[in-house]
């Protein structure tokens, strides 16, 4: 039985094994299959994020590919290919981008780097340069890499003043001490860095002292190898020399203006007892311990601004004036009287007081450099041409030490920074070519120029006279030599540069583009002066600029300007004809004068005595008319004045008076018969508890009792700071869709429509409130949609108030807002919402406002307006020439142009210009008239009007 049991239980422990060696296989496959979709999954969510990745950097790529000047694209890209580990595509657009923006010591522009309302600018030691430098390093391989680095760091110190930069890459260079020159490598850096970032007062010390210990480190080298035996000549020497290349960079320290001065004399002290106790060195020592106390308010007054951008930059520019006196005054004091300089040799065998004034001139760059390299002060267009000035004058002067490039390179960092910026392109490309640069570059700089967005109409004037003067200087400086050939190719590309130049202008702002007529001006000199054709310069002057006066006005100097021209290239006949036909043309009696003195003198050199007495007694007809007209409105200004004067005495007088009166009744007792109104003022009057008539204040009277109810055409009188206006009414809207607007408003009073006879509102009307500030706070219903139409809601302003006119005539700024951006190009169907949602990655913003006509429709023009420069100069370099829908879109600081006047105030302004006079002949100035002034114009439709500005003159 215990066998049969047995040999059961054995069984079925084998039929367990069996079903457990199933399970496990099953498992097992289990397991297996699971594995496998694990992988499938993790393969298929790599491939999305591949995919992901390829789509957003192609995303990227199109925005740079549109418009290079995109900032945060390239940080975008930056950290998209690092983060997938594409190193070589990481190298690539840090490389691109360093070619259109220098690269900041910190990840971010500061203005970027803003938490909440604090303006917190830091830079972050690991930036955008360091970063770039390090990732770098961690490839390197063999000596041609090394190379690379160190290219990198000679770029990245260029870019802005950086201690810590010249520290790493000082760091960096030790670390090649094995190679080849590796030693004298590093003294080298050490030397660039201490001859410019070494003047940094506050911080360059720290550069003076790494360069100190590094030869204190070989100092130590040279003894320790020697230690335990007897020095030989040699290695004596070698330690000698050591310390006196040491103490050589003490004295060098001590003879410029650094913080921590104090310091460094008592280590010399240590180091060489004998060498501090020099009476030079003492000197010195004593003049830069003077001079750091006279800037250590200033370097305060830097510190203390930290957080307030606008106030540190104020604070760096009362820095540079103080510098910069300073050193004209050493200029002139010491280069006005060289024989009574005193010479005092310094440690450099150099005259002393010239060489504080050389190291001066460094300070003042490097406090430049310093400003710039401050928050966010890259983007200051007006620091960028402070030092930019001081260079070209200290240039001119011959101070400048040689470093042409140095002033290059300044240059062209401030276009890197400030793109938008007419100004410092002209002088870099005024710079280039002083350098005879190539003639490709320097087009190519012109026309890098005029796509990097410029702001105005003055700007992209500025920048094709600049450019047309250079075609000027480099086709036509030897044209008379030239072959016909030649000839006709340089005429050709001249004048359709020039073509190409009134066109643009014309299409972008219209009118307004050039309204003198400057380019066109310039053209016909060119013509008549080098091309010998004076045929063409009438042409351009007759078709494209006289022709102009039913458009606009054409002022006087216009026509000095063509006379002038007539008298260097012209004849007589075309200069006699060109002075009748302006005296025709002009409207103002004071132009015509000025016109009439030089056709008497024409006619006096060139005329008979027909043309002079004809001349001359059409100048002293109309002189003796300004003279009259002068004096009558002298007249009329004294007998207004006097008016005015004995209205103002009478006005003071005229109290007294009745008081006077009044008090002699009282006195004398004077009876009077009772009027009507005494009687009335009577029975008025307030009695005491006794029954006594108590007297009334002077000029009082009780008010009188009026209803309490007002029928629907009358209306309680309320204050008018209680009231708004409304206008832009539909003629046919309904009232009741205009009173639900306004009922929803705290204290609400009544809603009064001004309506013509038949009943129709006239198109505007007012709205009283209970307080004040109710009123104010309707003003934010302005532009709110009755019936697809908005209804502007505005201050009511009493007719009679002079004051409030002038200051409320128009409700938004006419100056430049440079944190208020103006965009245009927008299509009509783009809301306030997309704007707004556009912007608001830049900073935070304030308002929108889309232009509308009084139909509601838009004019495809907007304005946005941020809480701060910093925020607008971002979004305006991102956001100039985006895509939205098929409308390339252009974006500009707001600059509005100044407002027309008032017919009333024109009128009276052409009234003194017609009462003007010249005391004597062609004496004082005469305000010029641009063709953009206001003047009757003929019956010719607008259409042909803007077209005639855009017409291609045909010169051959």
């Amino acid at each position: 039985m215990d066998n049969i049991e047995n040999d059961q239980k054995a069984e079925n422990d084998d039929l367990d094994m069996d079903n457990e060696d199933m399970n496990n296989s099953e498992s097992s496959s289990d397991e297996s299959s699971q594995d496998t979709d694990t992988e499938n999954t993790e393969m298929d969510t790599d491939i999305q994020k591949e995919q992901n990745y390829e789509s957003k950097l192609a995303e990227l790529e199109q925005i740079i590919n549109q418009n290079k000047f995109q900032y945060q694209t390239y940080i975008d890209i930056i950290n998209l290919t690092k983060e997938h580990g594409e190193f070589n595509k990481l190298r690539e657009y840090r490389e691109k981008m360093s070619q259109v923006f220098p690269l900041t010591e910190s990840k971010k522009f500061s203005w970027i780097n803003r938490k909440l309302n604090l303006i917190n600018f830091f830079f972050s030691k690991l930036g955008l340069w360091l970063e770039w430098l390090k990732d770098e390093q961690k490839f390197l391989d063999n000596e041609e890499d090394r190379k690379k680095v160190d290219e990198l760091f000679k770029r990245a110190v260029q870019d802005y003043l950086s201690v810590e930069l010249w520290l790493e890459y000082i760091q960096y260079s030790i670390g090649g001490m094995g190679e080849e020159n590796g030693i004298e490598n590093v003294k080298n850096i050490c030397e660039n860095a201490i001859s410019f970032a070494g003047f940094h007062v506050t911080r360059g010390y720290t550069l003076w002292e790494v360069y100190r210990e590094f030869e204190t480190a070989l100092l130590a080298g040279y003894q320790q190898s020697s230690a335990g035996s007897i020095q030989t000549p040699e290695q004596t020497k070698q330690i000698n020399e050591q310390i006196e290349k040491i103490t050589h960079i003490f004295k060098r320290q001590l003879g410029v203006c650094l913080d921590n001065i104090e310091s460094t004399y008592e280590e010399l002290k240590q180091f060489d007892e004998s060498a501090s106790n020099d009476t030079q060195v003492k000197l010195i020592y004593e003049a830069n311990l003077k001079k750091f106390k006279e800037l250590e308010p200033f370097e305060n007054a830097l510190n203390e601004a930290v957080g307030d951008a606008t106030k540190k930059i104020e604070a760096y520019f009362s820095y540079l004036d103080f510098e910069i006196k300073q050193i004209k005054e050493m200029e002139k004091r010491l280069l006005n009287n060289q024989k009574n300089i005193k010479t005092v040799n310094s440690i450099n065998g150099k005259n002393s007081e010239m060489e504080i004034l050389e190291k001066s001139r460094v300070r003042v760059k490097c406090l430049f450099e310093r400003a710039i390299a401050d928050d966010s002060n890259c983007l200051n267009v007006n620091l960028w041409l402070k030092y930019i000035y001081y260079l070209i004058e200290e240039e001119s002067k011959q101070f400048s030490d040689g470093k042409d490039e140095y002033n290059l390179n300044v240059f062209k960092r401030s276009i890197r920074n400030c793109p938008w910026s007419a100004k410092l392109w002209t002088t870099y490309a005024l710079e280039i070519e002083k350098f005879n640069s190539p003639t490709e570059q320097i087009k190519n700089v012109y026309k890098e120029a005029m796509q990097a967005g410029l702001q105005t109409s003055d700007d992209y004037l500025e920048l094709w006279h600049a450019y047309l003067g250079y075609l000027k200087r480099s086709l036509l400086s030897n044209f008379d030599n030239e072959t016909q050939e030649k000839k006709d190719l340089i005429s050709e590309e001249i004048r359709d540069n020039f073509q190409k130049a009134i066109n643009q202008l014309f299409d972008y702002f219209k009118l307004n583009g050039d309204p003198r007529f400057s380019l066109e001006r310039f053209w016909a000199q060119i013509e008549a002066k080098y091309f010998k054709s004076m045929d063409k310069s009438r042409k351009i002057y007759n078709e494209m600029i006289l022709a102009k006066s039913d458009i606009g006005e054409i002022s006087h100097e216009v026509w000095i300007d063509f006379y002038q021209l007539e008298i260097q290239y012209g004849d007589e006949k075309h200069q006699r004809k060109l002075l009748n036909r302006a005296l025709n043309e002009l409207k103002y009696d004071t132009d015509k004068q000025v016109i009439l003195e030089l056709l008497v003198n024409f006619e006096k050199l060139n005329g008979n005595i027909g043309h002079f007495k004809t001349a001359y007694h059409k100048y002293e007809i109309l002189k003796d008319k300004i003279q009259s007209n002068y004096l009558k409105s002298q007249q009329k200004l004294s007998e207004k004045q006097t008016q005015e004067k004995e209205q103002h005495a009478k006005s003071k007088q005229k109290p007294k008076k009745e008081d006077h009166n009044k008090k002699e009744n009282q006195t004398k007792g004077i009876k009077r018969k009772k009027s009507e109104t005494d009687s009335d003022s009577n029975s008025k009057q307030i009695k005491d508890k006794d029954g006594f008539a108590i007297p009334s204040l002077p000029d009082f009277k009780q008010p009188e009792s009026k209803p309490s109810v007002s029928t629907p055409n009358e209306y309680k009188k309320v204050d008018p700071n209680c009231t708004v206006f409304i206008s832009n009414i539909k003629f046919d809207v309904e009232e009741a869709k205009i009173r639900e607007l306004f009922e929803k408003q705290p204290g609400f009073l009544c809603l009064r429509l001004i309506k013509h006879w038949s009943g129709k509102t006239k198109g505007y009307g007012y709205v009283d409130f209970e307080k004040p500030e109710q009123a104010e706070n309707a003003l934010k219903l302005d532009r709110s949609p009755i019936e697809g139409r908005p209804l502007f809601v505005s201050k009511n302003e009493e007719k009679d108030s002079e004051l409030n006119f002038a200051q409320n005539k128009f409700k938004f700024a006419t100056s430049m807002e440079k944190s208020k951006l103006f965009v245009s190009g927008l299509p009509f169907s783009t809301t306030k919402e997309e704007l707004e949602e556009i912007f608001k990655t830049f900073g935070k913003v304030k308002e929108v406002r889309i232009v509308t006509y009084k139909s509601g429709k838009s004019k495809g023009l907007a304005y946005v307006e941020l809480e701060d420069e910093q925020s607008a100069s971002k979004a305006l370099i991102q956001t100039d020439g985006m895509l939205i829908g098929e409308n390339q879109i252009s974006v500009a600081i707001s600059n509005p142009p100044k407002r027309k006047q008032p017919f009333e105030s024109r009128e009276s302004e052409q009234e003194i210009k017609k009462d003007e006079i010249k005391k004597s002949l062609g004496s004082g100035s005469v305000e010029s008239r641009s063709s953009s002034t206001s003047t009757p114009m003929s019956f010719v439709p607008r259409s042909q009007q803007l077209l005639g500005r855009k017409k291609t003159l045909n010169l051959k």
